[in-house]
């Protein structure tokens, strides 16, 4: 995204003055000056704003601290701001999610935006009054007091969606070393994922897993190759659900 340079030492409009706020915000957003120019307006509305860079910090902030409101770019390094969003959607994470976009955004984007599950949509340039506007139509100032119990479910549950999320490319890392005949690649991979799927109540995978190692000890070659179906199966029926 790219916006014009916006000179912020002359006095805000009439309009932004007039607008002032109390709350908490997180803004991910990958490009300095860009990043620079929002935290300018919504620190002089009156917020207090986090400001990080990537999509990783984002979902990491917003999973241990209580927010107003995260405005978040579709574009960020690590992960984009969809994944991050649908990430923190099926985490149960309750604040509301304002996604940033490039001017050309097509609608279909913006769909899968909304599908990810932010509450509103902002394509670039932006101004102030525009930016504030929406602020106001979405920013919580009362946040939910979450138990230790809560607290540490809802840590729980960004973890699990974590491991899911992840679960198309161990496969892919075991899928690789078990045709490039790397076995020692192999049985370390199978025993993380044996361990990750034992922890997130996933015990078909585990129990999977568990025969491919046997199968190696054995040197098995048919029974490794049934359970690496199988595995493949398995994880492709737990990201349809």
């Amino acid at each position: 995204m790219q916006s014009s340079p916006t000179d912020t030492s002359h006095p805000a409009p009439a309009a932004q003055q007039a607008t002032f706020f109390s709350g908490r915000v997180l803004l991910a957003l990958h490009d300095a000056e860009e990043r620079q120019q929002l935290l300018h307006w919504l620190q002089q509305a009156g917020l207090q704003v986090d400001a990080v860079d990537n999509g990783h910090a984002a979902v990491e902030s917003l999973m241990a601290e209580d927010y107003g409101l995260a405005l978040l770019a579709t574009q960020l390094p690590g992960m984009d701001g969809v994944a991050a969003m649908e990430l923190l959607t099926a985490a149960g994470c309750f604040t509301p999610m304002l996604a940033l976009t490039a001017g050309d955004t097509p609608d279909d984007e913006a769909q899968r935006c909304r599908g990810a599950g932010c509450v509103d949509v902002l394509a670039w340039p932006l101004d102030a009054p525009r930016l504030l506007a929406a602020v106001e139509r979405h920013l919580h100032l009362a946040q939910p007091e979450l138990s230790d119990d809560e607290l540490m479910e809802r840590e729980l549950q960004a973890l699990l969606a974590e491991f899911r999320r992840t679960l198309p490319s161990r496969l892919a890392e075991i899928e690789s070393a078990w045709r490039g005949g790397d076995m020692e690649r192999l049985y370390r991979l199978t025993h993380t994922l044996k361990g990750g799927a034992g922890s997130f109540g996933h015990p078909e995978i585990t129990h999977i897993c568990a025969g491919m190692e046997q199968a190696m000890r054995d040197s098995d070659a048919p029974a490794l190759q049934r359970s690496c179906a199988e595995l493949r199966a398995a994880v492709q029926a737990t990201a349809r659900h």
